[in-house]
């Protein structure tokens, strides 16, 4: 049973729609939030000073917005929390505490402001803040979580491809010729010899085997431009928003709906395909396979 809960955290989850639109998913709560306490008043909610009782309300779903946008965009600059190719349910629910956590210690602050401060400055006031702001956030903060959950539950994909060169021999003898954005770099290869491509900053390593050697050839250009220049050859798929992938060479793929990880011929290399492209890699890979 431990060793079932421990993987469940450990597996691929899509990133929390906050962190990957702030300003989108900030608005979606702010609405939700301000809804949901006019229609129900939880736990009594009232009017403060001399606001009105709609009034004190936005005043709070907006500070609720701003602590969650300014809490998201300090953890969409941490590494741990940037990258959505490693999301797992962990990072989730840890973002989801976070938040809630930030949302309800600031309306607490908050308070000082919109309410009377004179009986506010105590734990027990501090401890009722607490409570409700984290009753009040905790719905429309998990609803971004358990939109996504079928993920987690997602059937594990495996497959071997027996060819390293594909049944399509359609010209695997292609000479292919890159050119750099700048034109002072030029590259020339067969179809046969290139095994993918990946993309790092402005830069692009070309991965091939020639003569039963592996090399990497590296020259100045974009993935987009690359991509571009690989149009002809169809058996050449961009997997990802940094990878495109010789599927002649992809010996097994692995994964779930969430996307795949390849093992190619000739590398030791694990090559993801985004959850968008897997129903393109699906169907092309039949065919160059």
């Amino acid at each position: 049973m431990f060793l079932r809960s421990n993987k469940i955290f450990k597996e691929r989850y899509p990133q929390n729609f906050l962190i990957k639109r702030p300003i989108i998913g900030t608005l979606i709560f702010l609405v939700c939030i301000f809804v949901f306490i006019i229609i129900y008043q939880p736990l009594h909610v009232r009017n403060a000073r001399s606001f009105s009782f709609h009034f004190t309300i936005l005043l709070y779903c907006l500070i609720f917005s701003a602590t969650i946008f300014i809490l998201t965009f300090i953890l969409k600059k941490l590494r741990f929390f940037s990258d959505c190719e490693t999301w797992t349910f962990s990072k989730e629910l840890l973002f989801d505490v976070i938040i809630l956590f930030g949302i309800s210690i600031s309306v607490y602050f908050a308070g000082f402001v919109i309410e009377e401060p004179s009986s506010r400055w105590n734990f027990q006031t501090f401890l009722d803040s607490f409570q409700r702001a984290l009753f009040l956030g905790v719905i429309p903060i998990f609803l971004f979580t358990l939109i996504n959950i079928r993920y987690l539950f997602s059937p594990p994909i495996f497959q071997n491809y027996t060819s390293s060169s594909g049944g399509n021999q359609e010209g695997a003898e292609l000479l292919v010729n890159i050119t750099s954005k700048a034109k002072k770099e030029e590259l020339s290869f067969y179809t046969d010899q290139f095994i993918y491509a990946e993309s790092h900053g402005n830069y692009i390593v070309f991965h091939l085997f020639i003569k039963d050697k592996p090399r990497e050839v590296i020259i100045r250009n974009s993935i987009s431009n690359i991509e571009q220049q690989f149009t002809k050859i169809p058996w050449f798929m961009r997997v990802h928003r940094a990878y495109i992938v010789n599927l002649k060479k992809v010996k097994s793929k692995s994964g779930n709906t969430l996307g795949y990880r390849l093992k190619l011929a000739d590398k030791s290399d694990t090559i993801p395909v985004s959850r968008q492209n897997i129903s393109k890699f699906d169907q092309l890979i039949e065919l160059y396979q």
